[in-house]
């Protein structure tokens, strides 16, 4: 405690025992008495009870306490796992993003993001590098030279985030042209010239 709690904490004992003497009186007729006076009604009750209805009384408690916690809390079942819920797969998923792809820059960026990382396993594949070296060399290498918009297409699904591209508005009905723009299917039938190749 501090320094000052200590000094008033002394300053209320003092006071305490200066006052004790002179209120006694006051504090055996205001406390003291009508205390008394309760423990002696609750002593009248308690004896013109019968002690059998007392014992009783206690048994029945005790009996109520011991039911409910033998009883306890009722157990939830298990949650058994829905089993008949579909998984997807990475197909459905990219299948999925292609149904959405019309709804906004999220989604033809998914699916950009997804190819251009194909393109990456490809050129590591054909290379003989590790995917890391060919992401840092920005999708370049041997025999590849897609067309302009193919490689802004694939560079902008690796190298770019989707918020890096402008939402589009409802009321916009020109939106800002951006190389996600490019048809999906194009990216898909040069890949697959590119794969029949190496094959």
């Amino acid at each position: 405690m501090k320094r000052r709690q200590w000094l008033a904490l002394a300053g209320i004992l003092i006071i305490s025992l200066l006052l004790a003497f002179p209120l006694r009186e006051a504090v055996h007729h205001i406390v003291v008495v009508p205390l008394a006076y309760v423990f002696w009604i609750v002593g009248l009750y308690y004896q013109s009870i019968a002690e059998l209805l007392i014992w009783g009384g206690f048994l029945v408690v005790i009996g109520i306490i011991l039911i409910i916690s033998l009883i306890g809390e009722p157990r939830r079942p298990a949650r058994i796992p829905d089993m008949k819920k579909d998984f997807k797969g990475p197909v459905e998923n990219l299948s999925i993003s292609l149904k959405k792809a019309r709804k906004g820059s999220y989604h033809r960026w998914r699916i950009a993001h997804r190819l251009a990382k194909i393109v990456r396993e490809l050129l590591a594949q054909r290379e003989g590098l590790e995917v890391k070296q060919v992401h840092a060399k920005r999708l370049t290498g041997l025999d590849w030279s897609p067309p302009r918009e193919l490689d802004e297409y694939f560079q902008a699904g690796l190298f770019n985030s989707f918020a890096t591209f402008p939402r589009q508005r409802w009321w916009d009905l020109r939106p800002e042209p951006t190389p996600l723009n490019l048809d999906v299917a194009e990216a898909v039938d040069y890949l697959e010239k590119q794969m029949k190749a190496d094959g």
